[in-house]
């Protein structure tokens, strides 16, 4: 009986949300995105002038009114277009369509990163949007209040805006993404990073597919390290630095290499167990950062936000090496990282259910033969012979939907097409496994990491 109640009020509620969101359609209060593109005017950036209002384009939200906005004395801070989403009229400064407080527009200006002052007031206004935690009860009473009582179109999401103290010196913006200082306090998005030292504050060097570049979350000052503006446990070093796979839902981690400690967001890795290493820096094949220790393998679970232990460490005695991105070989055993996904068998949803990121055994292998490469398909893959039998090493991995780290080729002229034919994109590949000249090669897991998700 008390089953049958929950379904009906979930039943009466979905219906309850499916009457708004009809009826918002015919509510004719606020024009209509569409409407606004085809027959409104351009101003700048992602501002729209329609029907005697300004509007601006506020992404995952639509275009939302500035009824303080004065068309006339309207006009941009900056040709940026990370500034694009901040106007100004003879009266205000607007974030999007936010007045900001207290500030001048005769005086404003853009110090980048985001930052505005006009040399007494300073604030952060984020170019990107995020939820607006402001709306109540999920937005129902504002859609209810829109569809039914002419009220103002709920705004879902907002470009965030922080004011920053008030400063005896001024702001500057650092080179840093999303940074800025008054020469004795660092900011992080407008949020203050406790004990950071304005003169060294910068990013830490991102490792990214065995390419280097700056990170947009991890910085560090000589002394601090920071997860954006908050202080870790950590002591910085020259050597540290940040490091992410090149693959999909992967986030990026803090490797320090003197004590082989291992960090992500404020979260750090369980100190009994470093040193830790990365399995491997290559990611077109993984869902997961696979940590290799002593005491086993470990990752990160993004659903759980926790550090979690696979099971024991096959590379335990440091015998394997990558001959390939991903594949490893001690000359009598191949292992190689793959990935995969489950999905919802239910009729009617055939949502993601689950990811995995496994460490697997190559089988049929000829204890006495080696691995031969042959050569390589520019950077998508490989070619390797093992006894009798050719191989396809792949570097494309599942983005570009070629689902196996390893294939057998069927025959030696297949092999050789491989090696000598130029190939760009996927299509080559994809047409060999269709024709099944690669094909899976029979092989055993050894571990999986998994990731659980509830949507």
């Amino acid at each position: 009986m008390k089953t049958k109640k929950v379904v009906i009020t979930i039943t009466i509620f979905f219906c309850f949300i499916c009457i708004i969101s009809i009826a918002g359609f015919l509510n004719d209060n606020v024009p209509d995105s569409y409407s606004i593109n085809e027959n409104g005017e351009k101003l700048f950036g992602r501002f729209m002038y329609f029907e005697g209002t300004i509007y601006v384009s506020i992404p995952s939200s639509g275009y939302h009114p500035i009824p303080e906005a004065d068309k006339k004395s309207f006009h941009s801070i900056s040709n940026n277009y990370y500034d694009t989403h901040i106007g100004i009229d003879k009266d205000n400064v607007f974030c999007g369509n936010q007045i900001i407080p207290k500030m001048n527009p005769k005086t404003v200006q853009a110090l980048g990163n985001n930052y505005y002052t006009d040399g007494k007031t300073t604030c952060y206004c984020n170019i990107s949007t995020e939820i607006n935690n402001k709306l109540t009860e999920v937005g129902i009473r504002e859609q209810i209040n829109y569809v039914f009582f002419k009220g103002e179109k709920p705004q879902t999401y907002v470009y965030p805006l922080i004011m920053l103290p008030n400063s005896e010196t001024s702001y500057y913006s650092l080179s840093s993404h999303s940074l800025a200082t008054n020469g004795k306090q660092v900011f992080y998005k407008g949020q203050v990073m406790s004990k950071a030292n304005p003169e060294n504050t910068t990013a830490l060097s991102l490792n990214k597919n065995n390419n280097n570049r700056q990170s947009f979350i991890y910085f560090r000052d000589g002394k601090h390290v920071y997860y954006k503006q908050n202080l870790l446990p950590i002591i910085d070093n020259k050597e540290i630095y940040s490091i992410q796979l090149d693959a999909q839902n992967v986030k990026s981690y803090i490797y320090n290499p003197i004590d082989g400690m291992v960090y992500i967001d404020t979260i750090s890795f369980s100190k009994k167990h470093k040193p830790y290493r990365i399995i491997s820096k290559f990611g077109s094949h993984v869902y997961h950062s696979l940590w290799l220790s002593k005491n086993g393998v470990y990752f990160y679970n993004t659903e759980e936000r926790e550090v979690q232990r696979v099971a024991n460490n096959p590379f335990a005695n440091n015998d394997f090496k990558e001959i390939a991105p991903l594949v490893f070989s001690n000359g009598k055993k191949t292992l190689f990282v793959d990935a995969y996904e489950k999905r919802n068998n239910n009729k009617n949803n055939k949502s993601l259910d689950s990811r995995y990121t496994a460490i697997n055994r190559l089988d049929n292998l000829d204890p006495k033969q080696s691995w031969e490469k042959l050569g390589d398909i520019n950077t998508f893959g490989s070619v390797w012979k093992h006894g009798k039998h050719w191989y396809y090493f792949d570097n494309l991995g599942e983005s570009r939907l070629i689902f196996n780290t390893i294939y057998k080729i069927t025959d030696q002229e297949t092999a050789e097409s491989l090696i000598n034919t130029d190939i760009f994109g996927n299509k080559v590949i994809l047409k060999l496994i269709k024709e099944k000249k690669l094909t899976k090669p029979k092989y055993t897991e050894i571990l999986q990491a998994k990731t659980k998700y509830n949507f």
